[in-house]
């Protein structure tokens, strides 16, 4: 095929063709890119037993020896100094791909490794007519960003797939024939009671500026963060691309001692995103949460953390809602991992995080984990400084405090479709000493409310769902029994003298033994197998 293309065009010396991966745990790949200079020096693309060329050519150009990686990326450099490829869009050639392959748009020059930096080094000093790496190295990037997209796009079709063949057995199931009837009362029912919101999934009006809009000001704590800046270009940029026109972003550095405060800067700048950096002591990301409030000059403000991103419907989806009478708009949210692909979507509506939405009532507010996180709330400017912000002495759970406080001071509006991409990563947040401090501190604020309003059969519910939480997180740093485990372990007992002698038995007889025998003996921690932490709170 290669050679009747060579043949059929005379013009060109090098023709290569597409290629696929095999044995690759996250699925197949296809390098099925169209030739571009630029493009070859931001990265190979092309598996060299997929190209062939002229035995003339390849005789003035060599393997250079002292390249342990990539040297077919520098043979084909030299090939394209001399002449254009002619890309056929058949796949001829399979590839393996191997932990150190250095092959594909998000193979180690997205690291920008020793090995990659060399052969970019010796192609910079070389003068070749109309090679442009700044514009490679945008190229580079946009590849790097569509392959992470296609990985993402064939990840869920094969869930798709799998979902559509369970369907489809269950539909053919005598179960399902034999269910019918149930079903259909059950939707009467539920039908007569009212459903919970629900996004009917027709996709969104398409917004229309429109005199006098509300400015929305986002707040971006960052820290730490240079070194990953793909994370934080990821935000920054989801504040750029977003649909709705009138958006200030205001990052602050809560004392850095890294240059994420450049960065930030740089970035915002490359993106050509309106924004202002702040620079304060470390105080903590409620206490830069707050300050970048107090600088925002938007009628509401919005909140973003540095490794999330928005859905370019951020504000587009909630702007109707914001009114005289509301204190807050949130929205659905989707979950991805630490390397941007899809987790969960929808988690209110599809997982039914926070229970049913919208929440409206203290009740709903203070029993369970709301799953209201900073990254879906739209909140007046002014009834947020009113209350004071985020309460700065927690690190966790300051989402959860700052809903219950504003439920009693506006209208709490929902929208069921998702606004946020939320990075989920692989170790439990709520695995921290800091994050059990902010617990008890949280449940102290909770006594104190509920003992004021006079609800106490809904304090009794609030100290057992604390019971739940303390034994679930002693439970998984049980295994290890660090200080995380004793803080987890001395709320556990404080709230066993809170709850009645019949609630907390249960936990009593099985529970606290295994816990005292495993502080003292790590013999009993070796047996235990810890179970697997959810990224749930509650």
């Amino acid at each position: 095929m290669l050679v009747a293309a060579l043949e059929t065009n005379p013009s060109f010396a090098v023709a290569y063709s597409a290629a696929r991966t095999v044995g690759r745990a996250g699925g197949e790949i296809t390098f099925a890119r169209p030739f571009s200079r630029a493009r070859l020096l931001g990265g190979n693309f092309i598996p060299l037993h997929a190209a062939l060329f002229s035995r003339e050519l390849a005789r003035a150009c060599t393997f250079d020896e002292s390249l342990d990686l990539y040297e077919d990326w520098d043979f084909l450099l030299q090939l394209a100094a001399k002449s254009d490829f002619l890309f056929v869009p058949r796949v001829t050639a399979f590839y393996r791909a191997q932990g150190q392959s250095g092959v594909g748009a998000a193979a180690e020059r997205v690291e920008r490794g020793p090995a990659w930096q060399a052969v970019h080094r010796k192609w910079q000093t070389q003068t070749v007519p109309g090679w442009d790496f700044r514009a490679a190295e945008e190229l580079a990037r946009m590849d790097a960003e569509l392959d992470r997209r296609e990985q993402e796009l064939d990840l869920w079709r094969r869930r798709l797939a799998k979902t559509e063949a369970e369907l489809a057995w269950l539909k053919g199931s005598r179960v399902w024939r034999y269910t019918a009837l149930p079903r259909a009362l059950w939707r009467k029912l539920r039908g007569r009671k009212g459903s919970p919101v629900v996004d009917d999934g027709r996709p969104p009006q398409e917004w229309q500026p429109s005199p006098g809009l509300p400015l929305i000001s986002v707040i971006l704590p960052v820290y730490q963060i240079a070194d990953r800046p793909h994370l934080l270009r990821e935000a920054i940029e989801s504040v750029g691309k977003q649909e709705y026109p009138d958006v200030e972003l205001i990052v602050v550095d809560d004392g850095s001692s890294d240059s994420s405060f450049d960065l930030a800067a740089a970035l915002c700048r490359e993106l050509l995103v309106p924004a202002r950096v702040l620079k304060k002591g470390n105080g903590g990301q409620s206490s830069a949460r707050n300050l970048g409030v107090r600088h925002a000059l938007g009628e509401w403000v919005a909140f973003l953390d540095q490794d999330d991103a928005y859905h370019p419907n951020r504000f587009s989806a909630v702007v109707k809602k914001l009114s005289p009478n509301v204190a807050l708009v949130y929205t659905d949210l989707d979950t991805m991992g630490l390397d941007g692909l899809p987790l969960w979507q929808r988690i209110h509506q599809l997982h039914g995080c926070g229970g049913t939405h919208p929440i409206c009532c203290l009740e709903d507010a203070v029993t369970g984990d709301v799953f209201v996180v900073p990254g879906v709330m739209t909140v007046r400017r002014e009834l947020f400084l009113e209350i004071g912000g985020f309460d700065e002495r927690l690190s966790g759970y300051e989402d959860d405090d700052l809903f219950v406080r504003l439920l009693n001071r506006g209208e709490i509006q929902y929208v069921p479709r998702p606004t946020l991409r939320w990075r989920m990563h692989a170790e439990s947040a709520s695995q921290s000493e800091r994050m059990v401090k902010s617990r008890m501190l949280y449940w102290e604020k909770l006594e104190r409310l509920l003992s004021e309003l006079g609800k106490h059969s809904l304090l009794r519910r609030v100290r057992r769902r604390f019971l739940r939480e303390f034994c679930r997180q002693a439970l998984w740093a049980l295994k290890d029994a660090n200080q995380v485990f004793d803080a987890n372990y001395r709320g556990l007992k404080e709230a066993l003298k809170r709850v009645y002698w019949h609630q907390g038995l249960a936990v009593w007889l099985t529970w606290m033994p295994l816990f005292v025998l495993a502080r003292h003996f790590s013999w009993v921690r070796a047996l235990i197998r810890t179970p697997r932490a959810d990224w749930r709170r509650d």
